[in-house]
Protein backbone atom coordinates (compact mmCIF):
# COMPACT_ATOMS: atom_id res chain seq x y z
CA UNK A 1 0.00 0.00 0.00
CA UNK A 2 2.88 2.40 0.68
CA UNK A 3 3.98 2.13 -2.95
CA UNK A 4 0.50 3.04 -4.12
CA UNK A 5 0.26 5.94 -1.68
CA UNK A 6 3.59 7.40 -2.82
CA UNK A 7 2.60 7.02 -6.46
CA UNK A 8 -0.73 8.76 -5.90
CA UNK A 9 1.09 11.57 -4.06
CA UNK A 10 3.38 12.10 -7.07
CA UNK A 11 0.41 12.25 -9.45
CA UNK A 12 -1.39 14.62 -7.07
CA UNK A 13 1.59 16.95 -7.30
CA UNK A 14 1.42 16.90 -11.10
CA UNK A 15 -2.33 17.56 -11.18
CA UNK A 16 -2.22 20.28 -8.52
CA UNK A 17 0.52 22.06 -10.50
CA UNK A 18 -1.50 21.87 -13.71
CA UNK A 19 -4.55 23.24 -11.94
CA UNK A 20 -2.57 26.08 -10.40
CA UNK A 21 -3.35 25.03 -6.81
CA UNK A 22 -0.02 23.45 -5.90
CA UNK A 23 0.75 25.93 -3.09
CA UNK A 24 -2.50 25.08 -1.30
CA UNK A 25 -2.05 21.35 -1.87
CA UNK A 26 1.53 21.40 -0.58
CA UNK A 27 0.49 23.38 2.51
CA UNK A 28 -2.32 20.96 3.32
CA UNK A 29 -0.01 17.96 2.81
CA UNK A 30 2.72 19.52 5.00
CA UNK A 31 0.26 20.26 7.81
CA UNK A 32 -1.17 16.73 7.62
CA UNK A 33 2.33 15.23 7.71
CA UNK A 34 3.25 17.38 10.70
CA UNK A 35 0.15 16.26 12.58
CA UNK A 36 0.94 12.63 11.83
CA UNK A 37 4.53 13.12 13.05
CA UNK A 38 3.33 14.68 16.28
CA UNK A 39 0.59 12.16 17.04
CA UNK A 40 2.37 8.96 15.96
CA UNK A 41 5.14 7.32 17.95
CA UNK A 42 6.08 4.93 15.14
CA UNK A 43 9.10 5.94 13.09
CA UNK A 44 7.81 4.14 10.00
CA UNK A 45 4.59 6.15 10.01
CA UNK A 46 6.48 9.43 10.33
CA UNK A 47 8.84 8.42 7.54
CA UNK A 48 5.94 7.43 5.29
CA UNK A 49 4.20 10.79 5.82
CA UNK A 50 7.41 12.63 4.96
CA UNK A 51 7.85 10.54 1.81
CA UNK A 52 4.29 11.35 0.73
CA UNK A 53 5.04 15.07 0.95
CA UNK A 54 8.34 14.52 -0.90
CA UNK A 55 6.56 12.67 -3.73
CA UNK A 56 3.98 15.45 -3.95
CA UNK A 57 6.79 17.99 -4.32
CA UNK A 58 8.59 15.76 -6.84
CA UNK A 59 5.48 15.47 -9.02
CA UNK A 60 4.91 19.20 -9.09
CA UNK A 61 8.62 19.79 -9.66
CA UNK A 62 8.71 17.49 -12.69
CA UNK A 63 5.66 19.18 -14.16
CA UNK A 64 7.20 22.61 -13.55
CA UNK A 65 10.57 21.73 -15.09
CA UNK A 66 9.11 20.33 -18.31
CA UNK A 67 10.41 21.89 -21.50
CA UNK A 68 8.83 25.26 -22.27
CA UNK A 69 6.89 25.11 -25.55
CA UNK A 70 8.63 26.82 -28.42
CA UNK A 71 7.02 30.03 -29.58
CA UNK A 72 6.38 30.47 -33.28
CA UNK A 73 8.08 33.28 -35.17
CA UNK A 74 5.55 35.80 -36.43
CA UNK A 75 6.37 35.02 -40.05
CA UNK A 76 5.58 31.30 -39.56
CA UNK A 77 2.08 31.76 -38.14
CA UNK A 78 -0.78 31.15 -40.53
CA UNK A 79 -0.68 29.72 -44.04
CA UNK A 80 2.83 28.59 -44.88
CA UNK A 81 4.90 26.21 -47.00
CA UNK A 82 6.57 23.43 -45.04
CA UNK A 83 8.85 20.43 -45.25
CA UNK A 84 9.14 17.83 -42.53
CA UNK A 85 9.62 14.17 -41.63
CA UNK A 86 6.95 11.83 -40.25
CA UNK A 87 8.36 10.49 -36.97
CA UNK A 88 5.60 8.12 -35.85
CA UNK A 89 3.04 5.72 -37.26
CA UNK A 90 0.00 7.59 -38.62
CA UNK A 91 -3.24 7.64 -36.62
CA UNK A 92 -6.40 7.56 -38.73
CA UNK A 93 -9.69 9.19 -37.79
CA UNK A 94 -12.95 9.57 -39.77
CA UNK A 95 -12.11 13.13 -40.85
CA UNK A 96 -8.30 13.28 -40.79
CA UNK A 97 -4.98 11.49 -40.48
CA UNK A 98 -2.71 12.60 -37.63
CA UNK A 99 1.08 12.31 -37.65
CA UNK A 100 3.89 13.73 -35.59
CA UNK A 101 5.95 15.83 -38.00
CA UNK A 102 9.49 17.06 -37.40
CA UNK A 103 9.55 20.30 -39.39
CA UNK A 104 12.62 21.54 -41.24
CA UNK A 105 10.92 24.65 -42.61
CA UNK A 106 9.54 27.22 -41.84
CA UNK A 107 10.82 26.46 -38.31
CA UNK A 108 12.67 23.55 -36.75
CA UNK A 109 10.12 22.02 -34.39
CA UNK A 110 8.06 18.90 -33.85
CA UNK A 111 4.34 19.48 -34.45
CA UNK A 112 1.09 17.56 -34.62
CA UNK A 113 0.03 17.54 -38.27
CA UNK A 114 -3.60 17.07 -39.35
CA UNK A 115 -3.56 15.58 -42.86
CA UNK A 116 -6.59 15.03 -45.12
CA UNK A 117 -8.21 11.63 -44.42
CA UNK A 118 -7.24 10.28 -47.85
CA UNK A 119 -3.52 10.93 -47.30
CA UNK A 120 -1.40 7.77 -47.06
CA UNK A 121 2.02 8.22 -45.46
CA UNK A 122 4.57 6.01 -43.75
CA UNK A 123 6.87 6.58 -40.84
CA UNK A 124 10.00 8.30 -42.12
CA UNK A 125 8.35 9.91 -45.18
CA UNK A 126 9.56 13.41 -45.96
CA UNK A 127 6.59 15.65 -46.76
CA UNK A 128 6.46 18.94 -48.59
CA UNK A 129 3.33 21.03 -48.92
CA UNK A 130 1.20 23.91 -47.70
CA UNK A 131 -0.66 24.21 -44.43
CA UNK A 132 -1.61 26.47 -41.54
CA UNK A 133 0.67 26.51 -38.50
CA UNK A 134 -0.60 27.68 -35.12
CA UNK A 135 -0.12 27.27 -31.40
CA UNK A 136 -3.01 25.81 -29.46
CA UNK A 137 -3.33 26.15 -25.70
CA UNK A 138 -5.87 23.78 -24.13
CA UNK A 139 -8.36 25.59 -21.92
CA UNK A 140 -8.96 24.79 -18.26
CA UNK A 141 -5.51 23.53 -17.29
CA UNK A 142 -2.14 25.26 -17.24
CA UNK A 143 -0.94 22.71 -19.78
CA UNK A 144 1.79 23.18 -22.29
CA UNK A 145 1.00 24.59 -25.68
CA UNK A 146 1.17 22.44 -28.77
CA UNK A 147 2.05 23.37 -32.32
CA UNK A 148 -0.52 22.16 -34.81
CA UNK A 149 -0.13 22.10 -38.58
CA UNK A 150 -3.36 21.78 -40.56
CA UNK A 151 -2.20 20.50 -43.94
CA UNK A 152 -4.06 21.66 -47.06
CA UNK A 153 -2.00 19.67 -49.56
CA UNK A 154 1.23 17.69 -49.42
CA UNK A 155 3.37 15.21 -51.32
CA UNK A 156 6.02 12.68 -50.35
CA UNK A 157 9.44 13.82 -51.58
CA UNK A 158 11.62 11.21 -49.89
CA UNK A 159 12.05 8.86 -46.97
CA UNK A 160 14.38 9.25 -44.00
CA UNK A 161 13.39 6.21 -41.92
CA UNK A 162 15.97 4.21 -40.00
CA UNK A 163 16.67 0.53 -40.84
CA UNK A 164 14.64 -0.52 -37.78
CA UNK A 165 11.70 1.62 -38.88
CA UNK A 166 11.87 0.24 -42.43
CA UNK A 167 11.92 -3.31 -41.07
CA UNK A 168 8.88 -2.58 -38.91
CA UNK A 169 7.02 -1.10 -41.89
CA UNK A 170 7.85 -4.12 -44.05
CA UNK A 171 6.66 -6.57 -41.39
CA UNK A 172 3.41 -4.66 -40.86
CA UNK A 173 2.74 -4.41 -44.59
CA UNK A 174 3.51 -8.09 -45.15
CA UNK A 175 1.13 -9.16 -42.37
CA UNK A 176 -1.51 -6.75 -43.67
CA UNK A 177 -1.35 -8.12 -47.21
CA UNK A 178 -1.64 -11.69 -45.98
CA UNK A 179 -4.66 -10.92 -43.77
CA UNK A 180 -6.52 -8.94 -46.42
CA UNK A 181 -6.00 -11.73 -48.97
CA UNK A 182 -7.51 -14.31 -46.62
CA UNK A 183 -10.28 -12.41 -44.78
CA UNK A 184 -13.03 -10.73 -46.85
CA UNK A 185 -13.85 -7.08 -46.21
CA UNK A 186 -14.94 -5.31 -44.10
CA UNK A 187 -13.86 -7.98 -41.63
CA UNK A 188 -10.31 -8.06 -43.04
CA UNK A 189 -9.54 -4.46 -42.20
CA UNK A 190 -11.03 -4.88 -38.72
CA UNK A 191 -8.88 -7.98 -38.14
CA UNK A 192 -5.77 -6.04 -39.16
CA UNK A 193 -6.79 -3.22 -36.82
CA UNK A 194 -7.26 -5.60 -33.90
CA UNK A 195 -3.93 -7.33 -34.50
CA UNK A 196 -1.69 -4.36 -35.35
CA UNK A 197 -3.81 -1.24 -34.85
CA UNK A 198 -3.76 -0.55 -38.61
CA UNK A 199 -7.27 0.37 -39.72
CA UNK A 200 -6.16 2.59 -42.61
CA UNK A 201 -8.18 0.53 -45.08
CA UNK A 202 -11.47 0.96 -43.21
CA UNK A 203 -14.07 2.69 -45.35
CA UNK A 204 -15.45 6.06 -44.15
CA UNK A 205 -19.00 4.66 -43.52
CA UNK A 206 -17.60 1.80 -41.41
CA UNK A 207 -15.30 4.18 -39.55
CA UNK A 208 -18.22 6.51 -38.78
CA UNK A 209 -20.29 3.53 -37.58
CA UNK A 210 -17.53 2.46 -35.18
CA UNK A 211 -17.25 6.01 -33.88
CA UNK A 212 -21.00 6.33 -33.35
CA UNK A 213 -21.11 2.95 -31.58
CA UNK A 214 -18.18 3.77 -29.28
CA UNK A 215 -16.14 0.87 -30.67
CA UNK A 216 -13.16 2.74 -32.11
CA UNK A 217 -10.98 1.47 -29.25
CA UNK A 218 -11.19 -2.04 -30.73
CA UNK A 219 -8.84 -1.09 -33.56
CA UNK A 220 -6.60 1.00 -31.30
CA UNK A 221 -3.88 -1.25 -29.94
CA UNK A 222 -4.08 -1.03 -26.17
CA UNK A 223 -3.10 -2.76 -22.98
CA UNK A 224 -5.39 -5.67 -23.76
CA UNK A 225 -3.37 -6.56 -26.87
CA UNK A 226 -0.16 -6.46 -24.83
CA UNK A 227 -1.74 -8.64 -22.14
CA UNK A 228 -2.92 -11.21 -24.69
CA UNK A 229 0.52 -11.35 -26.32
CA UNK A 230 2.09 -11.89 -22.89
CA UNK A 231 -0.51 -14.54 -22.06
CA UNK A 232 0.11 -16.48 -25.28
CA UNK A 233 3.85 -16.29 -24.67
CA UNK A 234 3.33 -17.56 -21.12
CA UNK A 235 1.38 -20.58 -22.34
CA UNK A 236 3.95 -21.36 -25.03
CA UNK A 237 6.94 -21.11 -22.69
CA UNK A 238 5.58 -22.45 -19.40
CA UNK A 239 6.32 -26.10 -20.13
CA UNK A 240 9.81 -25.59 -21.53
CA UNK A 241 11.46 -22.88 -19.45
CA UNK A 242 12.13 -22.10 -15.82
CA UNK A 243 10.22 -19.22 -14.25
CA UNK A 244 12.96 -16.58 -14.30
CA UNK A 245 14.06 -17.31 -17.85
CA UNK A 246 10.42 -17.23 -18.90
CA UNK A 247 9.92 -13.83 -17.31
CA UNK A 248 12.93 -12.42 -19.17
CA UNK A 249 11.68 -13.78 -22.50
CA UNK A 250 8.16 -12.48 -21.85
CA UNK A 251 9.52 -9.01 -21.15
CA UNK A 252 11.34 -9.08 -24.50
CA UNK A 253 8.19 -10.29 -26.28
CA UNK A 254 6.10 -7.50 -24.75
CA UNK A 255 8.49 -4.75 -25.87
CA UNK A 256 9.00 -6.30 -29.32
CA UNK A 257 5.23 -6.24 -29.89
CA UNK A 258 4.98 -2.71 -28.50
CA UNK A 259 7.63 -1.58 -30.99
CA UNK A 260 5.90 -3.41 -33.86
CA UNK A 261 2.64 -1.55 -33.25
CA UNK A 262 4.34 1.83 -32.90
CA UNK A 263 4.96 2.46 -29.18
CA UNK A 264 1.78 4.50 -28.94
CA UNK A 265 1.18 5.97 -25.45
CA UNK A 266 -1.41 3.38 -24.31
CA UNK A 267 0.81 0.53 -25.54
CA UNK A 268 3.93 1.93 -23.91
CA UNK A 269 2.02 2.38 -20.67
CA UNK A 270 0.76 -1.20 -20.85
CA UNK A 271 4.25 -2.54 -21.65
CA UNK A 272 5.62 -0.71 -18.61
CA UNK A 273 2.78 -2.02 -16.47
CA UNK A 274 3.42 -5.55 -17.73
CA UNK A 275 7.14 -5.20 -17.04
CA UNK A 276 6.45 -4.09 -13.46
CA UNK A 277 4.09 -7.03 -13.04
CA UNK A 278 6.75 -9.45 -14.32
CA UNK A 279 9.35 -7.85 -12.04
CA UNK A 280 7.04 -8.44 -9.08
CA UNK A 281 6.73 -12.11 -10.10
CA UNK A 282 10.53 -12.32 -10.35
CA UNK A 283 10.88 -11.11 -6.76
CA UNK A 284 7.95 -13.15 -5.48
CA UNK A 285 6.09 -10.02 -4.43
CA UNK A 286 2.32 -9.34 -4.58
CA UNK A 287 1.23 -8.37 -8.10
CA UNK A 288 -1.16 -5.49 -7.55
CA UNK A 289 -2.35 -4.09 -10.92
CA UNK A 290 -3.36 -0.69 -9.51
CA UNK A 291 0.13 -0.03 -8.11
CA UNK A 292 1.74 -1.21 -11.36
CA UNK A 293 -0.57 1.10 -13.30
CA UNK A 294 0.23 4.14 -11.15
CA UNK A 295 3.99 3.68 -11.41
CA UNK A 296 3.91 2.98 -15.14
CA UNK A 297 2.05 6.27 -15.59
CA UNK A 298 4.61 8.03 -13.38
CA UNK A 299 7.51 6.58 -15.38
CA UNK A 300 6.06 7.97 -18.61
CA UNK A 301 5.44 11.38 -17.07
CA UNK A 302 8.97 11.54 -15.65
CA UNK A 303 10.51 10.75 -19.05
CA UNK A 304 8.03 12.75 -21.18
CA UNK A 305 6.00 15.16 -19.03
CA UNK A 306 3.84 16.38 -21.93
CA UNK A 307 2.48 12.83 -22.39
CA UNK A 308 0.06 13.57 -19.56
CA UNK A 309 -1.97 15.74 -21.95
CA UNK A 310 -2.35 12.99 -24.58
CA UNK A 311 -6.03 12.01 -24.65
CA UNK A 312 -5.38 8.36 -25.65
CA UNK A 313 -2.95 8.03 -22.73
CA UNK A 314 -5.49 9.57 -20.35
CA UNK A 315 -8.38 7.38 -21.51
CA UNK A 316 -6.27 4.22 -21.35
CA UNK A 317 -5.04 4.97 -17.82
CA UNK A 318 -8.50 5.89 -16.52
CA UNK A 319 -10.20 2.84 -18.01
CA UNK A 320 -7.55 0.50 -16.67
CA UNK A 321 -7.72 2.15 -13.23
CA UNK A 322 -11.49 1.64 -13.08
CA UNK A 323 -11.06 -2.05 -13.92
CA UNK A 324 -8.25 -2.46 -11.39
CA UNK A 325 -10.54 -1.05 -8.70
CA UNK A 326 -13.38 -3.32 -9.80
CA UNK A 327 -11.40 -6.55 -10.27
CA UNK A 328 -11.23 -7.68 -6.58
CA UNK A 329 -15.03 -7.81 -6.53
CA UNK A 330 -15.75 -9.48 -9.89
CA UNK A 331 -15.10 -13.01 -8.68
CA UNK A 332 -17.93 -12.75 -6.14
CA UNK A 333 -20.63 -12.52 -8.80
CA UNK A 334 -21.72 -14.65 -11.75
CA UNK A 335 -19.55 -14.39 -14.85
CA UNK A 336 -22.39 -12.91 -16.93
CA UNK A 337 -22.56 -9.95 -14.53
CA UNK A 338 -18.85 -9.29 -15.10
CA UNK A 339 -19.43 -9.32 -18.86
CA UNK A 340 -21.95 -6.51 -18.40
CA UNK A 341 -20.22 -4.61 -15.61
CA UNK A 342 -16.74 -4.24 -17.11
CA UNK A 343 -17.63 -2.23 -20.27
CA UNK A 344 -20.19 -0.18 -18.35
CA UNK A 345 -17.67 0.73 -15.64
CA UNK A 346 -14.96 1.52 -18.22
CA UNK A 347 -17.36 3.73 -20.19
CA UNK A 348 -18.51 5.47 -17.01
CA UNK A 349 -14.89 6.15 -16.03
CA UNK A 350 -14.12 7.67 -19.43
CA UNK A 351 -17.28 9.79 -19.72
CA UNK A 352 -16.16 12.93 -17.81
CA UNK A 353 -12.95 13.06 -19.86
CA UNK A 354 -14.84 12.51 -23.11
CA UNK A 355 -17.19 15.34 -22.22
CA UNK A 356 -14.28 17.61 -21.32
CA UNK A 357 -12.24 16.79 -24.41
CA UNK A 358 -14.94 16.38 -27.04
CA UNK A 359 -18.29 17.32 -25.49
CA UNK A 360 -19.54 13.92 -26.68
CA UNK A 361 -21.58 11.21 -24.99
CA UNK A 362 -23.02 7.88 -26.08
CA UNK A 363 -25.72 5.85 -24.36
CA UNK A 364 -25.44 3.04 -26.91
CA UNK A 365 -21.68 2.52 -26.44
CA UNK A 366 -21.91 0.33 -23.27
CA UNK A 367 -24.48 -1.94 -24.96
CA UNK A 368 -22.41 -2.18 -28.13
CA UNK A 369 -19.30 -3.03 -26.12
CA UNK A 370 -21.13 -5.76 -24.18
CA UNK A 371 -22.23 -7.37 -27.45
CA UNK A 372 -18.97 -6.89 -29.35
CA UNK A 373 -16.48 -7.55 -26.53
CA UNK A 374 -16.62 -11.38 -26.50
CA UNK A 375 -15.81 -11.45 -30.24
CA UNK A 376 -12.58 -9.43 -29.99
CA UNK A 377 -10.40 -12.24 -28.61
CA UNK A 378 -11.45 -14.67 -31.40
CA UNK A 379 -10.66 -11.97 -33.98
CA UNK A 380 -7.16 -11.51 -32.56
CA UNK A 381 -6.53 -15.25 -32.29
CA UNK A 382 -7.91 -15.91 -35.77
CA UNK A 383 -5.85 -13.09 -37.29
CA UNK A 384 -2.66 -14.42 -35.72
CA UNK A 385 -3.42 -17.93 -37.04
CA UNK A 386 -4.04 -16.55 -40.53
CA UNK A 387 -0.72 -14.69 -40.45
CA UNK A 388 1.12 -17.85 -39.38
CA UNK A 389 -0.82 -20.09 -41.81
CA UNK A 390 0.02 -17.82 -44.74
CA UNK A 391 3.66 -18.85 -44.42
CA UNK A 392 2.61 -22.50 -44.84
CA UNK A 393 0.32 -22.12 -47.86
CA UNK A 394 -2.26 -19.54 -49.08
CA UNK A 395 -4.97 -22.22 -48.93
CA UNK A 396 -4.25 -22.78 -45.23
CA UNK A 397 -4.53 -19.04 -44.56
CA UNK A 398 -7.85 -18.82 -46.43
CA UNK A 399 -9.24 -21.79 -44.49
CA UNK A 400 -8.19 -20.22 -41.21
CA UNK A 401 -9.57 -16.88 -42.35
CA UNK A 402 -13.08 -18.08 -41.52
CA UNK A 403 -12.08 -18.16 -37.83
CA UNK A 404 -11.40 -14.43 -37.92
CA UNK A 405 -14.08 -13.47 -40.45
CA UNK A 406 -17.08 -14.68 -38.43
CA UNK A 407 -16.39 -12.75 -35.18
CA UNK A 408 -15.06 -9.71 -37.09
CA UNK A 409 -18.19 -9.56 -39.22
CA UNK A 410 -20.26 -9.76 -36.03
CA UNK A 411 -18.44 -6.73 -34.59
CA UNK A 412 -18.95 -4.75 -37.81
CA UNK A 413 -22.64 -5.64 -37.77
CA UNK A 414 -22.98 -4.52 -34.15
CA UNK A 415 -21.31 -1.19 -35.04
CA UNK A 416 -23.65 -0.66 -38.00
CA UNK A 417 -26.68 -1.55 -35.89
CA UNK A 418 -25.65 0.79 -33.05
CA UNK A 419 -24.95 3.62 -35.51
CA UNK A 420 -28.55 3.34 -36.69
CA UNK A 421 -29.64 4.88 -33.35
CA UNK A 422 -28.09 8.36 -33.59
CA UNK A 423 -30.53 9.75 -31.02
CA UNK A 424 -28.70 7.78 -28.31
CA UNK A 425 -25.48 9.73 -28.84
CA UNK A 426 -24.79 13.41 -29.12
CA UNK A 427 -23.05 16.41 -27.67
CA UNK A 428 -23.42 17.96 -24.23
CA UNK A 429 -21.97 21.01 -22.44
CA UNK A 430 -18.29 20.41 -21.71
CA UNK A 431 -17.09 20.84 -18.11
CA UNK A 432 -13.89 22.81 -17.63
CA UNK A 433 -10.64 21.22 -16.53
CA UNK A 434 -11.04 21.88 -12.81
CA UNK A 435 -14.59 20.54 -12.76
CA UNK A 436 -13.44 17.40 -14.55
CA UNK A 437 -10.66 16.81 -12.01
CA UNK A 438 -13.10 17.35 -9.13
CA UNK A 439 -15.49 14.81 -10.69
CA UNK A 440 -12.72 12.23 -10.84
CA UNK A 441 -11.59 13.06 -7.32
CA UNK A 442 -15.14 12.58 -6.08
CA UNK A 443 -15.28 9.17 -7.77
CA UNK A 444 -11.76 8.08 -6.82
CA UNK A 445 -11.94 8.57 -3.05
CA UNK A 446 -14.91 6.22 -2.40
CA UNK A 447 -13.65 3.81 -5.08
CA UNK A 448 -10.23 3.57 -3.43
CA UNK A 449 -11.87 3.05 -0.01
CA UNK A 450 -14.09 0.31 -1.49
CA UNK A 451 -11.09 -1.32 -3.20
CA UNK A 452 -8.88 -1.16 -0.09
CA UNK A 453 -11.51 -2.96 2.00
CA UNK A 454 -12.01 -5.71 -0.59
CA UNK A 455 -10.50 -9.16 -0.37
CA UNK A 456 -9.40 -10.18 -3.84
CA UNK A 457 -11.37 -13.10 -5.30
CA UNK A 458 -9.98 -14.96 -8.34
CA UNK A 459 -11.72 -13.99 -11.56
CA UNK A 460 -13.98 -16.50 -13.27
CA UNK A 461 -12.11 -18.70 -15.72
CA UNK A 462 -12.57 -17.41 -19.26
CA UNK A 463 -13.79 -13.96 -18.21
CA UNK A 464 -10.79 -12.38 -19.92
CA UNK A 465 -11.94 -13.94 -23.20
CA UNK A 466 -15.50 -12.75 -22.81
CA UNK A 467 -14.43 -9.28 -21.67
CA UNK A 468 -10.95 -8.66 -23.14
CA UNK A 469 -10.24 -5.60 -20.98
CA UNK A 470 -9.78 -7.68 -17.83
CA UNK A 471 -6.85 -9.51 -19.43
CA UNK A 472 -4.69 -6.51 -18.51
CA UNK A 473 -5.25 -7.18 -14.80
CA UNK A 474 -3.32 -10.41 -14.15
CA UNK A 475 -2.60 -11.65 -10.67
CA UNK A 476 -4.12 -10.88 -7.32
CA UNK A 477 -2.95 -10.14 -3.80
CA UNK A 478 -3.25 -13.77 -2.70
CA UNK A 479 -1.06 -15.47 -5.31
CA UNK A 480 2.42 -14.83 -3.87
CA UNK A 481 4.62 -17.91 -3.67
CA UNK A 482 2.45 -20.21 -5.76
CA UNK A 483 4.71 -20.26 -8.82
CA UNK A 484 7.69 -22.37 -9.62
Amino acid sequence: MIGLALGLAFLSGVVSYDLGVFTSAALIAAVAAALVAVRSSRARVRLASALVVACLLAGAGRAATAAVPQELPAEAVGATSFTGTVVNLPRLYPNRTDVELRLRTPVEATVLAHLPPTTLVRQGDVLSGVGRLEVRRPAGLSSSSSMVLSVYRSSVVGNASTPAQRLRTQIRESIGERLLRSIPEPAGTLALGVLLGDDSGMTPPTRRAFQAAGLTHITAVSGWNVAVVAGVGELALRRWTALRLRLLVLTGIIWAYAYLVGLQPPVTRAALMGSLYLAARWRGRPREPLTALVWSVIAMIVVTPEIRFDVAFQLSALSTASLALLSPHLGRYPAWLGVVAVPVVAQFAAMPLLLYRFGAYSLIAPVANVLAGPAVAPVLAGSALVAVGSFVHPAVAEALGVLAWLPARWIVWIAELAAAWPELAGRAPSPDGRTTVLLYLGMAIPALWWWQRATAVPLHEGLSLLVPEVAELPGDRRSVGKER
